[in-house]
């Protein structure tokens, strides 16, 4: 379990660049206009 563990840190190191900045960058800028639609969208929602 802790190689599987180190195994997935090199990986996750190797690849981070690569595959993580960019999927993270993504998620992050979708979970920003998805919190901004809400904020928009909820005011009349609640009212």
């Amino acid at each position: 379990m802790l190689g599987l563990a180190s195994g997935g840190l090199l990986v996750i190191g190797r690849t981070w660049n690569r595959w993580y900045v960019p999927h993270f960058l993504a998620a992050a800028t979708i979970l920003a206009i998805a919190g901004l639609i809400f904020a928009v969208a909820s005011p009349p929602l609640a009212g």
